[in-house]
């Protein structure tokens, strides 16, 4: 009787010894047999906001590793979403993967019934193993946008609150929202529309809901700002100085300047800012087309290789505490002594077009 004890307690801790490694054959068998069939499908197709740098990075190490094409559309959030709903009204199931922001899915995308859950196309331990989850995600947890979780946000970097022009603006003179109602800068503002999903938006919406209030919008539009809808626009007008400074630009835009020489500078305002996921967000559309491929580029977008590139060409930070920040300035990422809102969720998201309601009476767009 003890010999047979004594049998099964060695046999019990060999096996017990084991499990990481047969845990780690299961999900390493799976991944395997994905990556065969993604091959024979042999792309992938995805419909991004991303520019033209992150996008391309992105297709071109996919394809490197695994030899698997990626084909992009891309737009803004409003018309990538518009594009896939019309498809699928019409019968024609052409993408398999929305990239990009998350409130335009949030308010689209998932009302339309597109969407499928995420979860089941999760393959890797970093998205599937609760322990491994808690160290390496930003808050210890994936940040779902909706509770179904079909929606998914892995970055989370501050909003541009403002870029300044460094040749007509000091570093420190503008610390504060209250700062921008200075007389000196009226009719020397130019901004993202915030009465719209995108980043200016995004800080208006999350500013007058947590930081400082509709009413503050309401003396800011006395300074006259020039609101414009070409992001691009907005940003050489700063860059050339025709403009002292703009509100809630977007990074990548700001990012392009900024290579080329730009006097830019980012700021952080005092009463504290909120993040966003930015481009960083992603969902599987049902009936994908290429369903292996997807779950291949689904785990490699967020595995940790890849969410570091992922950063280091979007210059923002990330949602994996794992992936190094040492390339971004203090601005571009997540600091410790910053109260941030984090309005990334769908319940937020879904009365979000009220402030933009209310935007549009404040500035007079119509």
């Amino acid at each position: 009787f003890m010999e047979k004890r004594l049998l099964f307690g060695i046999l019990f801790a060999a096996l017990s010894a084991s499990w990481p490694v047969l845990a780690l054959a299961q999900w390493q068998q799976e991944w395997d047999k994905t990556v065969k069939a993604a091959e024979k499908e042999g792309k992938v197709v995805v419909y991004q906001t991303a520019g033209p740098d992150l996008r391309e990075a992105l297709a071109k190490a996919f394809f490197s590793k695994f030899g698997i094409t990626v084909e992009s559309l891309t737009g803004t959030g409003f018309q990538v979403s518009e594009k896939i709903i019309r498809e699928r009204k019409a019968g024609l199931y052409l993408s398999d993967l929305y990239q990009g922001g998350v409130t335009t899915p949030t308010l689209l995308l998932k009302p339309a019934g597109v969407l499928a859950p995420l979860e089941p196309t999760f393959i890797i331990p970093d998205l599937k193993d609760p322990e491994l989850i808690k160290k390496i995600w930003w808050e210890g947890k994936l940040q779902w946008v909706d509770s179904d979780h079909k929606i998914l946000s892995f970055m989370a970097f501050p909003i541009p609150w403002l870029v300044i022009n460094t040749d007509l603006v000091k570093i420190d003179e503008i610390n504060s929202y209250r700062d921008l109602l200075n007389p000196k800068w009226k009719g020397k503002i130019v901004m993202f529309d915030p009465t719209m999903t995108g980043p200016g938006g995004k800080l208006f919406s999350t500013s007058s809901r947590y930081i400082v209030g509709i009413d503050f919008w309401r003396e800011f539009a006395k300074q006259d700002p020039l609101i414009l809808r070409d992001s691009r626009i907005v940003v050489e007008g700063v860059a050339r100085g025709k403009y002292a400074f703009t509100i809630s630009p977007l990074t990548d835009v700001v990012e392009a300047f900024r290579r080329e020489g730009a006097p830019l500078a980012y700021k952080m305002a005092a009463e504290g800012g909120s993040l966003t996921t930015g481009h960083g967000g992603i969902a599987i559309l049902n009936n994908a087309p290429h369903p292996n491929a997807s779950k291949i580029f689904i785990n490699w977008l967020l595995s940790k290789e890849t969410v570091e590139l992922f950063s280091k060409v979007y210059n923002v930070h990330s949602s994996r505490e794992d992936v190094s920040t040492d390339f971004l300035a203090p601005e571009r990422k997540r600091q410790p002594d910053i109260k941030y809102v984090w309005p990334e969720v769908e319940d937020f998201l879904l009365e979000e077009s009220k402030y933009y309601t209310q935007g549009r009476e404040i500035f007079g767009i119509r």
